[in-house]
């Protein structure tokens, strides 16, 4: 028998873990040194790239309420589904099960382009696959992208000769430049695909590969993790919104307060327990938000055409962790979000959410600053991520 919608979105009791820290203010960092990788958190994949994002690169992100930074862990996704990465000689036709277990996962524009490139291996000595953990960011620099995966430095040097890379000294590193400012080239196959921003490159001892319009903007990159410069990674609202996050993320979307604003959408007047003029209105908005995939144990099958089967939950969710100014707010954040939840509409496809999800779950724990959201998603797993681009996601911030 299935469950009613009304009975799958009850609020659940969420523990979310207390992070100690203050609300902070947009813009500043927790320190300027860069804490210890902990083994305990479940995301410290994910600090530990954004400990390469240089807060003074994305300031303008956070005013304008653009993506602070998207991340995805495919290793983590492919090998929670059980497909194993094939040999490097592999053919295209053979990577089909990795690109479909994949699609929920945001890789970024290099690895997209090493997919339509000639030969990848040419170009950059990386295929998509190499590629395990990646995240990308607008900057006004331009689009800056951090990975890790299977990558080897004297590929890497042999494939920056062959493409017109010069070798250059930063603070003590190699690095490979094409050009230092974000000149674009359309004589060249990388020119075309990369778009600028594949033109500074640097590969660091502990396994990371770092690529930048700008050589200004790869050396702000580099000492970031240093400490000379100060990071996502150690910002206090970012950790809050992160460590909130109890399993660990296949993908994830940061964003700034203001991005979370967006059209009201329409309301069906659906059973619900709270009633809209208990609160206040418009809902407070977060200081920081993530928004995250956990990827399910299995690769969904295709949905199918007819329509009339009734779609099956993937196993997957999509998650939301919010910090707010005051518990307070926080409380009041969650009501709204199981409100929009039960009755609202998604504003870009005007399909009501309770028909888009198979169900969800709610968190507020009283003193916490921070709001919680799970959501069972079903087959069409990525739509996580054009939630967020289609500024569809209203639960978030109603």
């Amino acid at each position: 028998m299935r469950l009613s919608r009304r009975d799958l979105a009850r609020v659940a009791g969420m523990a979310i873990a207390s992070s100690g820290l203050a609300p902070g203010v947009p813009g500043r960092s927790v320190g300027a040194q860069t804490p210890e990788a902990s083994e305990s958190s479940p995301n410290e994949p994910l600090l530990s790239l954004l400990r390469y994002i240089p807060l003074s690169l994305v300031e303008e992100n956070y005013s304008q309420g653009h993506e602070l930074a998207t991340f995805g862990d495919g290793a983590l996704r492919l090998a929670t589904v059980g497909v194993e990465v094939p040999q490097p000689a592999a053919k295209t036709d053979e990577l089909r099960d990795v690109f479909q277990a994949t699609l929920p996962v945001p890789y970024g524009s290099l690895a997209q382009a090493s997919v339509r490139a000639e030969d990848s291996l040419s170009l950059f000595e990386w295929r998509f696959v190499d590629v395990h953990r990646s995240l990308y960011t607008m900057s006004s620099s331009g689009l800056l992208h951090v990975m890790r995966g299977s990558f080897d430095l004297d590929a890497l040097m042999t494939a920056w000769s062959a493409n017109g890379y010069q070798m250059l000294e930063v603070d003590g590193l190699a690095v490979a430049s094409i050009s230092a400012e974000a000149d674009l080239d359309f004589e060249t196959e990388l020119g075309r695909l990369a778009l600028a921003s594949a033109n500074n490159a640097a590969f660091l001892d502990d396994g990371t590969l770092l690529y930048s319009p700008t050589l200004e903007a790869l050396t702000a990159m580099l000492q970031a993790p240093v400490g000379t410069e100060s990071s996502l990674g150690t910002y206090d609202l970012v950790e809050a919104v992160v460590s909130s996050i109890t399993t660990p993320l296949s993908g994830a979307s940061l964003l700034p307060g203001p991005a979370f604003l967006a059209p009201l959408p329409l309301i069906l007047g659906g059973p619900s327990e709270i009633e809209p003029d208990e609160l206040p209105a418009p809902g407070p908005l977060p200081l920081m938000g993530l928004v995250g995939f956990v990827s399910g144990p299995e690769t969904p099958e295709a949905a199918p055409e007819d329509g009339d089967t009734e779609p099956v939950p993937s196993g997957s969710m999509m998650v939301a962790s919010l910090k707010y100014t005051t518990s307070e707010e926080a409380a009041i954040a969650a009501k709204r979000a199981l409100l929009e939840l039960e009755t609202g509409v998604s504003p870009a496809v005007q399909v009501p959410f309770a028909d888009r999800f198979a169900g969800w779950r709610v968190g507020h724990i009283a003193g916490s600053e921070t709001m919680m959201i799970e959501i069972d998603l079903y087959g069409d797993e990525g739509i996580w991520l054009q939630m967020i681009y289609n500024r569809d996601a209203s639960f978030l911030y109603s």
